[in-house]
C-alpha cells in the first residue's frame, strides 16, 4: 500500500469512526434520557472494541500472503466497507431491539461493531509502513493522519452536520464516504469500476432502507411506556440539532433528549401545575427584575412576562433551538418579539459567574430531573450559594427540585428560609410571606397576549383559580388535612405548600448535593 494512500485511508477511517461515535452518543444519552452513566458505558464499550479489534487484526495479518499487495488492499477495502456498513445498521438495530430488552442490553453490538473499526488502523500501519529505520517516522504520520480524520469527524459532524441533517441521514452520508473510500482502494480499470457498482448499490439500499430502518425511531426510542404497535403516534415536531434532540407529541407535551421538559400551554386550567410559574407574585410583592434559567418550550417565561410588576426578564437557555420551537407555537410566540424579555444561549451557572453585577428579585429554574447528566449543576450547594447572592433583598429563588431527598436536604443546609411549592423549592435569604390577598388581585386581572388567563365566563377556569387561591391555606398541612378543602385537594395530595419541618422530615438522612459529590447522577435508580 502506497504511503499516500494509508495516510488518506487513516484520515478517513478515522473520520468514520468519530462520527460513528458520536451518534452513538446521541443515540444512548437519549434512549437513557441523558444519564451520566449511559455515555460513559457507550464510551467503555467502544474503546473495548477497538482494543479487541487491533488484536483481531493480527490474525486477519496473517491471513494474507506476505507482499501480496494487491490482496492486502482489497481485504483491507472489504473490512472498511464490512465496519462501516455494520456502523451504519447499529443505531435503527438498537431502536428496534430495545423495544424488547434493556437498551443496556445492546452495548455488545457497540464492542462488536468499534470491534471491525478497530482493525483498520492496525491494518493500514502493518500494510503500509515497512521495517526499516524509517518506521518511527511513518508510523507517527499515519496517527497524525488519523488523529486529524478523527477531529474533523467529530468537529463536522459534531457542530455541523448534526445542526443542519437529521441523524439517520448523517448516517447514510458515512456510508457513502465508507463507500468512497472502498471504491479509492482498488486500482484504477475493471476491478474499480465493479467496486463503484457495489458501493453505489450498498449506499443506494442504504438510502432507500432508511425510512424503514428509522420509522418513528424517537417515538420508539423515547422512554414512554404508551408506544404500542397498534396506537403508534408520531411526534408532532422533532428538532435535532448540535445541542441535542426535541421532541413535541400531539398534545403539546415537550420532551428534550428524551426526558420530560414541561408543556406548551399558559393556562392551569389546562395544566394545574403551571401554578407554579405564577405563584412569584404571591410570594414577591413587586418583582421588577426577574431572571429564569432554561425556557423549554417557553410557557414559564410566557407566563412571568406578562406579571404586570416584571420589567425585565433575562432568559438563560443553552440549547438554542427551543426559539425555534417557541416560533411554531402560537400560545408561546409572542416571547420572542416582548421588549420586555431577552433570550440569552448560554449555560445558566457560566452566565451568572460571569455577570457578578446582575442583582434579581427573583431567580426562577424549572429545573429537570435531578437524576439526568449534568444536573449537579444547578443542584449544588455551591450553585446555590453563588445564586443567592445575585438576589435583591427579599428575593425568591424557585427551583424544581422532582422530588429528590438530597435537592431538598442541599436547601435546608444553605438558607433558613426554605419552602416547598408542589415540588419546587423556595428559598430567600429572608422570611417568606405568602399573600394570599395580593395573589388574588393579580390572578383575577392576568392576562397573557390581551386575553384574559381566567376567563370568568370559563367553568374551568374558576375552578382552577378556586384551587390556586387554596393554596396558602395548604401551608404546613398534611394530606389527610388539605383534603378536607375540597375533593380537588383529596385527588391530588401533592398540590399544596410543604413548610420546613415537613421538608426536614423528607429529607432525613440524605446527604447534599455538592459539585464534588454530583447527586445522583451516576446512580443506577
Amino acid at each position: 500500500m502506497r504511503f499516500a494512500t494509508a495516510l488518506l485511508l487513516a484520515a478517513l477511517t478515522g473520520f468514520t469512526a468519530l462520527s460513528l461515535e458520536i451518534c452513538w452518543s446521541r443515540l444512548y444519552s437519549f434512549l437513557s434520557a441523558t444519564r451520566a452513566y449511559a455515555f460513559a458505558a457507550m464510551l467503555c464499550s467502544y474503546l473495548l472494541g477497538l482494543a479487541l479489534g487491533s488484536l483481531w487484526s493480527i490474525r486477519f495479518q496473517n491471513s494474507l500472503e506476505p507482499g501480496d499487495g494487491e490482496a492486502r488492499r482489497a481485504g483491507v477495502a472489504r473490512l472498511v466497507l464490512l465496519a462501516n456498513g455494520a456502523g451504519f445498521l447499529l443505531t435503527p438495530v438498537v431502536g428496534w431491539v430495545s423495544l424488547i430488552v434493556p437498551y443496556g442490553f445492546t452495548y455488545p453490538l457497540v464492542v462488536l461493531v468499534s470491534g471491525l473499526l478497530g482493525t483498520l488502523l492496525p491494518l493500514i500501519c502493518h500494510f503500509s509502513v515497512p521495517p526499516d529505520a524509517r518506521v518511527g517516522s511513518r508510523l507517527s504520520k499515519i496517527y497524525l493522519a488519523n488523529i486529524a480524520g478523527s477531529g474533523a469527524g467529530s468537529l463536522l459532524t459534531g457542530f455541523v452536520l448534526m445542526e443542519y441533517v437529521p441523524m439517520r441521514w448523517i448516517a447514510v452520508i458515512l456510508l457513502a464516504v465508507s463507500a468512497a473510500t472502498y471504491v479509492m482502494l482498488h486500482p484504477a480499470g475493471p476491478v474499480r469500476r465493479r467496486a463503484l457498482s457495489l458501493g453505489v448499490c450498498v449506499v443506494a439500499a442504504g438510502a432507500a432502507l432508511t425510512p424503514a430502518l428509522y420509522w418513528q425511531f424517537w417515538e420508539r426510542i423515547q422512554k414512554d411506556p404508551s408506544w404500542a404497535w397498534d396506537s403508534a403516534k408520531p411526534f408532532a415536531e422533532v428538532v435535532e440539532s448540535r445541542s441535542g434532540v426535541i421532541t413535541v407529541s400531539q398534545d403539546d407535551v415537550i420532551y428534550g433528549g428524551g426526558a420530560y421538559d414541561g408543556v406548551i400551554k399558559v393556562k392551569p386550567s389546562e395544566n394545574s401545575w403551571l401554578v407554579r410559574a405564577y405563584a412569584l407574585s404571591a410570594m414577591h410583592a413587586d418583582p421588577q427584575d426577574v431572571l429564569m434559567v432554561g425556557m423549554s418550550g417557553g410557557s414559564w417565561a410566557q407566563i412571568v412576562a406578562h406579571l404586570p410588576r416584571v420589567k425585565k426578564l433575562t432568559v438563560i437557555e443553552i440549547n438554542h433551538a427551543y426559539t425555534g420551537v417557541i416560533g411554531r407555537h402560537p400560545v408561546v410566540r409572542s416571547l420572542l418579539a416582548n421588549p420586555k424579555v431577552e433570550i440569552i444561549i448560554d449555560d445558566g451557572r457560566r452566565w451568572l459567574e460571569r455577570h457578578p453585577e446582575r442583582k434579581f428579585d427573583a431567580i426562577l429554574m424549572n429545573s429537570t430531573h435531578h437524576w439526568r447528566e449534568f444536573s449537579t449543576n444547578l443542584l449544588s450547594t455551591e450553585f446555590l450559594t453563588m445564586a443567592a447572592k445575585r438576589l435583591k433583598p427579599h428575593g425568591i429563588f424557585q427551583y424544581n427540585a422532582t422530588d429528590s431527598p438530597r435537592v431538598a436536604r442541599t436547601a435546608l443546609d444553605a438558607f433558613p428560609n426554605v419552602m416547598l411549592l408542589l415540588n419546587n423549592i423556595v428559598i430567600s435569604p429572608d422570611p417568606i410571606h405568602w399573600d394570599t390577598a395580593r395573589w388574588k388581585g393579580v390572578l383575577e386581572n392576568y392576562q397573557i397576549d390581551g386575553k384574559p388567563v381566567f376567563d370568568p365566563a370559563s367553568t374551568a377556569d374558576r375552578a382552577e383559580l378556586a384551587h390556586m387561591l387554596l393554596l396558602g391555606d395548604t401551608l404546613g398541612k398534611e394530606p389527610a388535612e388539605t383534603a378536607l378543602l375540597g375533593p380537588y385537594f383529596h385527588e391530588h395530595p401533592s398540590y399544596r405548600l410543604h413548610s420546613r419541618a415537613q421538608l426536614e422530615k423528607f429529607s432525613a438522612g440524605a446527604a447534599p448535593i455538592t459539585d464534588d459529590n454530583l447527586g445522583h447522577e451516576y446512580r443506577w435508580w
